[in-house]
Parts: C-alpha cells; structure tokens; sequence
C-alpha cells in the first residue's frame, strides 16, 4: 500500500474498487431491494456523517500522538535518563483515543492501571490499537540510551511522515464535512418542498369536499394537479436521499479503506524508527522489534470491523445487499499503495435503505379527488385557421377541468391547456367518421385576458369518441334536449367571440356517458 523511497518520502496514492469479485460487481447499480411502503416525509434514514468525522478525528489524533510521542523521545535521547523520567510523567500517549473493543470482550480503558496489568499478564490477547498502544507505553521505561545520530535520523526520516499524514487525514475530513453538509442541505430543501405540497394537498382536498359539488373550483386547488406536483417533489426527494444514502455508503466504504491506508502508512513509519533505534539500542534493541511485531500483526481492517459491529445500525453500510461490497478489501492489493491515502471511488449499490418512488405513501394519495374521471390521448387543432393537428395528453378532473399536457409522465405537471367544462360548450363533429367534436371556451392557464376559442379534438376510434363526448357533455351540463340541441347547435367563429358574449351552444349526445362525477 505504502512504500518509502530513498529520499524518505511517502507519497499518498488512490485505489479505486473496479475488480469484480467472485459474487458480483462492486459497481453495478441497483435499486432498493425492498417494496415495502413507507411514509413520504418519514425516511428514517441513518446518517453516519458525526461517526465518520469523529473517525476521522479519531485517526487525526492517533497520528499526532504518534508523533507527539516520537518528538518527546527525541527529548529522551538527548537528556538520557533525566529526560526519560520527563517523557514518563508527561505521559506523551495519554490521549490516544480508544477504539472500539472486540463484540463481547471485557477489555479495560486505555492507558489505566488495569489496562497496563493486562497487557503485562497476558501474551494471547488479540492485538488492536488499543492494546498496541498500551505495550508502547509500557515500553517507554525501557529506552534509556542517547544519541545524537538517532536523534537527527528520526527528525528527517520520521516525523516529516506523521505531519504529512495528519494533513493528508485533515484535508479528507474537511472535503467529507464540506460534501455532506451540502448534501445534507439538498436533502433538507427537497424534504421541506414536498412538505409544503403535501400541505396543500391536504388543504385542496378539504376544499374540494367542501365545495366541488356546489361551485367551481379554483383550478390552482384542483387536488389532481397539486397531487402531480406533490409527486413531482416527491420524486425529486426520494432520488435525492438515495443518492445522499450512495453518498455515505460511498464514503463509509473510502473510509474503511484510508483506514487500511493509514495503518500501512503507520507500520512502515513506525517500522523505520523502529529500525534507527534498533541500531543505537543494543541489548534494549527487542523492545522496537517487539512493539513492530505487535502493530504489524493488526488486520488492517481489524478496527473497521469492530467499528461497524459496534454501529450497525448506524452506518448506511450495514444495510447494502451487495455482496461484492463486502468483497471490496479482496480486490484491493494493498501492496502497490505508496505512502499516501487515496481516494477510492465507489458506483451506488444495491442498499436495502433506498426508496421506489411507487411505494411511497403520503396523506391522500388515493382520495377520490385526486383520480380523473377521463384521461387519455386525444389529437386537437386549435382555432379556425390551423389546420394541424397535435397529440396531447387530457384529463377530466372531478373538480370538472379539461386540462392538456405533454404525456402522462408526472414531470409535466404544470397544464398547458385550462377549459373549465362548466363554462365551456360542445358541438358533435362526428362526419365522415372523423370521430371529431368540438369544445368552445377560454383557456385559463394562464393570467392573460383570453377570449373563447374553438378547439378541435379527434379521436381515434369510434368508442373513444363516444368516451369523451359523452362524459364531456355529462360534466359540462349539455346533456340537453333534442329542442335545446336544435336551438343551441350554432356557435360563433373565434373572431366574433368576447368574453361579455353569453351565446349557448350544445351538441347531441352520440351515446349514454360512461363515466360519473
């Protein structure tokens, strides 16, 4: 992983996973394993951004007491014995934090009494940070000779590597807070959207009940519209905390493996101090050799896994359905790593935490209101001169709307085309077996003063045109007489149209309407 040259200097490389393992591809997306429904503002999502920053401060403070501790033993060689007494009582390792212990074992606080005896009494204890750190200082009482050869040899080829690694290990703490605290805005902002539109649906559904079968409804308040923003946000959201869950996954697993990166690094610089004191120590020589054995035999992965046992369900990691996640360490040769951290980049994987937009649920989703009474494809020109026909997607609101959109994909959730039924009239086209039919009225869509227009909508088939005649006249009330038909079947060219006429129009009812408000 780490390596260094004969100029003393590491250098920090970047791994990335792209092997495939034997159970699956690492980088393979997949969506949510999980079809269970769960309620739109309540993801309850872990986040693991406090645990990966005070890891990182963790491994921050590792390296600088490593290096607190090489510095003060500098002051040891050059004052002998003296000097080691000084070391002893300013106890330059007291801070090293204290990782987490094996699932189960009883194993006592770093750096007490009972800590020291343990590691004094028992050589079968499996070897981890803490209890590396323990025999270093237990050891410290046995380094007691000077030598200013050594001295100079740990100033150029030792402690330049820890404040480089400290920088290194700072700088990717930083870039991760940085990231996550804009991902965690994102997230925030898309959450409060969806909130606002579920707001109002819940007010446009109180509305509708109130007053949709006694008078018009504003169609800003139509529940059928609100409820296609509301799942326009709502799929904004969802695509967002899946991508904030592929976000910490991603990191958790950069971390696990900087964690490996870091132990490398920490062995071989450890390894040359080991070996420049080995040199001037004689008979105290198998105290380092002895404290490098102890730390080379640390898993590099050993105080990740006790990290995750511990917080499992804190860690977006735990719940990846990946097999090849788990496989990500076997495919990285750690021995080609120089000196420095990398950075792995990591493709989502399949996380049994992320969300299908069609499992969310939300407060009157499936209220009356917000289902159409007709909606389907329809081709239509517009006005008297076009002679053009356009395909459209059109839905009848039960609050009595013809409203038009580009396709039924909920993106489009703003109407191009506003006719309010009520207010609108219907003339029967049906010639030739065109299987067309005419609606006169004013587009409301938008605040600019409209007057009524004629637009010309044709069906494809012989039923379909019955469809939409039938229920068009249902709901616009033209379900009139064959006297009224006769006396209402002339409407007005566009040109001589304002909106203080009061004309009226109708048109025959081809067949019995097939839908009902």
């Amino acid at each position: 992983m780490s390596s260094l040259s004969r100029s003393g200097t590491w250098k920090l490389s970047s791994p990335k996973l792209g092997a495939t393992s034997a159970m699956g591809d690492v980088g393979s997306i997949e969506g949510p394993s999980s079809t269970a429904h769960t309620d739109l503002l309540d993801a309850a999502l872990p986040d693991s951004t406090n645990l990966m920053v005070e890891r990182y401060s963790k491994y921050l403070s590792l390296v600088k007491n490593l290096e607190s501790f090489t510095d003060n033993y500098l002051v040891v060689l050059s004052a002998s014995t003296k000097n080691h007494e000084k070391l002893k009582s300013k106890n330059a390792t007291e801070q090293i934090p204290n990782f987490e212990s094996h699932p189960g074992s009883d194993v006592p606080v770093s750096g007490s009494t009972a800590a020291v005896k343990r590691a004094e009494t028992q050589d079968d204890v499996v070897m981890d940070v803490n209890n590396f750190m323990e025999a270093l200082r237990m050891k410290i009482d046995f380094l007691h000779t000077n030598s200013q050869e050594a001295e100079s040899a740990i100033k150029t080829q030792v402690l330049p590597e820890f404040k480089k690694l400290q920088e290194q290990i700072l700088t990717r703490q930083k870039d991760f807070i940085q990231m996550s605290t804009k991902e965690q805005k994102e997230l925030k902002k898309l959450t409060s959207a969806s909130s606002k539109e579920m707001a109002k649906l819940d007010d446009s559904i109180q509305a509708f009940e109130i007053t949709a079968e006694r008078g018009k409804v504003d169609y800003h308040r139509d529940p059928y519209l609100i409820n296609r923003a509301l799942l326009y946000h709502a799929e904004g959201q969802v695509q967002k905390e899946n991508a904030h869950i592929d976000f910490l996954e991603s990191n958790e697993l950069t971390l696990k493996i900087l964690e490996s990166q870091i132990m490398e690094i920490l062995k071989k610089i450890f390894n040359t101090l080991s070996n420049i004191l080995s040199n001037y120590y004689g008979s105290q020589v198998n105290v380092f050799q002895e404290l490098n054995t102890k730390l080379s035999s640390i898993p590099n992965d050993l105080e990740w896994e006790k990290f995750k046992q511990k917080n499992a369900d804190h860690l977006v990691l735990s719940s990846s359905t990946d097999p090849g996640i788990e496989n990500a360490m076997d495919q990285l040769s750690l021995n080609g790593v120089s000196t420095g951290l990398s950075k792995p980049v990591f493709e989502p994987a399949k996380n049994s935490l992320k969300r299908d937009i069609d499992a969310i649920t939300y407060k009157n989703k499936d209220h009356q209101a917000t289902s159409p009474i007709l909606e389907g494809i329809l081709m239509k020109k517009g006005g008297h001169l076009s002679k053009k026909y356009t395909s459209a997607y059109y839905v009848i609101t039960r609050s009595r709307y013809l409203l038009e959109f580009p396709s039924r994909a909920v993106d489009s959730y703003q109407p191009s085309l506003i006719l309010y039924l009520p207010e609108c009239f219907l003339k029967d086209e049906n010639k030739d077996g065109k299987f067309k039919f005419i609606v006169q009225g004013k587009d409301i869509s938008s605040m600019l003063i409209k007057t009524k227009k004629n637009y010309t909508f044709k069906a494809s088939s012989s039923d379909e045109y019955l469809t939409w005649f039938n229920v068009i006249s249902e709901v616009s009330g033209l379900m009139h007489t064959n006297a009224e038909i006769r006396t209402a079947s002339l409407i007005k060219s566009d040109d001589e149209i304002t909106d203080d006429e009061s004309s009226t129009t109708t048109a025959p009812a081809p067949a019995p309407a097939t839908a009902t408000l």
